[in-house]
């Protein structure tokens, strides 16, 4: 059968091949296994030599976001490095985040540290008024002392005299406990004045030290800051190029696999949660022939040697399975 309107040259199948490869066939001409095959106008069907498409290979191509290719084993290779800019994203962002408490504790420290001196500092502080209470309390009563001196002398009988004497004697017991007060003061405010000096020594080199740490956190998280900047840029620019359903996956398993969506196979076995896969399975994702997930974890799944290789060859995968719509599959069966 023929197309209307393309004189009886164009059959239907040249029109699929032309809409799925996105390619105009020249007049007469298809496209068979073996490339571009003439057809006389008029002829229907496929070519003898041409195999169905159910038994093509498709073709080892995934369009990005941008509309740039991929092949399975450079999404891999994407995949990894966007593995690594994720770990690297959550180690700049843990820098940033532990600032404000990295501060605390070093503050907290000097606090502790400036109690002490803050402890001795009142100490003095309560001697030196101590001692002025005190002294002034002796001069008051070193005045009423003199009073009753004077008052003394004008007693008049046995009985005023006596209680007059009795006053003189409180009044100098009273300025002698302060006398002794004052000079128990002044012992212990030496002593504490000496040890206030050796506060202040060490707190104004805390200080000093307080101050370096803190500009030193600071520039860390200043420094982190910058690095997510870059680091967020380059992985924008890496999840352009992979399809929507991958970047979708990968950022799903960021929140629920403690940020590792990429787990590397060892001898046939997941080296994150350690489920041996089928040996089908291990074989495309030892070629790299498709975008496999592990059954279990859920996580992407690599060969590191293959990767490896691919970095340093920077060749097309022969047998690439992932196909335009990014369809991955499970190392159990399945298309996920």
């Amino acid at each position: 059968m023929t197309l209307p309107g393309s004189g009886g040259s164009l059959t239907v199948y040249d029109a699929c091949v032309a809409a799925i490869t996105g390619t105009d066939l020249p007049p007469g001409e298809e496209r068979s296994s073996h490339g571009w095959e003439h057809r006389p106008a008029g002829e229907q069907g496929r070519s003898s030599i041409e195999r169905p498409s159910c038994f093509r290979a498709r073709d080892d191509v995934v369009r990005g976001t941008q509309g740039w290719s991929l092949n399975a084993r450079k999404q891999l290779t994407s995949l990894q490095r966007l593995q690594e800019l994720s770990t690297e994203l959550r180690t700049a962002q843990a820098i940033v985040d532990s600032a404000p408490g990295r501060i605390e504790e070093i503050e907290s420290r000097f606090r502790e540290r400036n109690a002490e001196y803050v402890a001795v500092r009142d100490r003095r502080d309560e001697l030196d008024r101590d001692q002025q209470t005190r002294t002034t309390a002796v001069a008051d009563l070193e005045e009423k002392r003199k009073k009753f001196m004077d008052d003394l002398m004008q007693v008049k009988n046995q009985r005023e005299y006596a209680a007059m004497l009795r006053e003189i004697d409180a009044v100098k017991a009273q300025i002698s406990d302060h006398e002794e007060a004052i000079l128990t003061d002044m012992e212990e405010l030496e002593k504490v004045r000496e040890e206030l000096k050796q506060h202040e020594d060490h707190i104004a080199q805390e200080r000093e030290k307080v101050a370096a740490e803190r500009a030193e956190v600071e520039s860390d998280a200043a420094a982190a800051r910058t690095t997510i900047d870059r680091l967020s840029a380059e992985r924008s620019e890496v999840e352009s190029g992979l399809p929507g359903r991958i970047t979708d996956r990968v950022r799903q398993l960021e929140d629920t696999r403690q940020g590792i969506f990429l787990a590397s196979v060892e001898g046939g076995t997941c080296q994150c949660c350690f489920v041996r896969l089928r040996p089908q399975a291990f074989q495309e994702v030892k070629a790299a022939a498709k975008v496999h997930i592990c059954s279990n974890c859920r996580r992407f799944l690599y060969f590191a040697p293959t990767l490896q290789n691919a970095e340093r060859s920077d060749g097309p995968s022969p047998d690439a399975g992932a196909t335009e719509s990014g369809e991955i599959g499970a190392v159990n069966g399945g298309a996920v």
